[in-house]
């Protein structure tokens, strides 16, 4: 096992002696990191600690207007000999085959990193790495690593990717319905998360295999109506 380190902070002294490994947001390409570094100050980061692997993270969807500069960019870190680079847009990985480029690609899709098939997939593109995604469990993780070829990299350390509360919202939101709320369903009441279950269960039941297709509306009539009763007041 190796630490990486996402660098937040532009002393890279302070960070050298308790990893293996850093990432360095790039400038342009980097959209969720506090700090970001240019191409010539990447370059004398690894010239200035040449025992420390480092890697890019280029995390921002990429414009057709942009595929000349970024070709460019990674032309410049090729000849830098970094280790990877973490990628979000397709058109990177695109280029690092079409170029031919020596460093390898961490998939960096975030929320969508969470199975071993698609990580399988993306190691036969060429991609040997796969940042997974912070909402899945230990097991699932420890699943992905013993099923996939690709080399797995776990966030331990990190801010939250989503917001949560102890409130349950949906029993809040239940709270301030009324009647006529209710009634302006044809089913005569609001929905709830358990219609949806409900339909999963009638779509997933072995016994109803012969069911093929079919469009399933659990709006208690509501696209019928086509009509929603303005009762309620988003302001309070």
């Amino acid at each position: 096992m190796k630490i990486l380190v996402e660098v937040i902070s532009k002393e890279i002294s302070k960070y050298v002696n308790s990893c293996d490994a850093l990432l360095l947001g790039l400038e342009n390409f980097s959209v969720l990191n506090s700090v970001t570094f240019s191409l010539d100050e990447i370059r004398k980061i690894i010239n200035d600690y040449p025992k420390i692997q480092i890697f890019v993270k280029m995390d921002k969807n990429i414009f057709n207007g942009e595929i000349d500069e970024l070709r460019h960019v990674l032309l410049e870190l090729n000849q830098m000999s970094v280790c990877g680079v973490f990628f979000y847009d397709l058109s990177i990985l695109q280029l690092k085959q079409e170029l031919s480029l020596s460093f390898d690609l961490v998939w960096a899709q975030t929320h969508m990193v969470t199975n071993y098939r698609t990580c399988d997939y993306y190691y036969s593109q060429g991609v040997n790495y796969a940042l997974l995604s912070k909402e899945i469990t230990l097991d699932e993780i420890i699943d992905i690593s013993k099923k996939s070829s690709i080399h797995t990299i776990v966030e331990v350390v990190s801010l939250p990717s989503v917001g949560y509360s102890r409130r349950k919202l949906v029993h809040n939101y239940y709270d301030d319905l009324n009647e006529n709320d209710h009634k302006q369903h044809p089913s005569g009441r609001v929905g709830k998360p358990q219609d949806i279950l409900n339909a999963c269960i009638f779509l997933s039941d072995p016994s109803n295999d012969f069911v093929n297709g079919m469009n399933l509306l659990v709006d208690g009539g509501m696209t019928k109506k086509m009509i929603y009763e303005e009762t309620f007041d988003f302001n309070n």
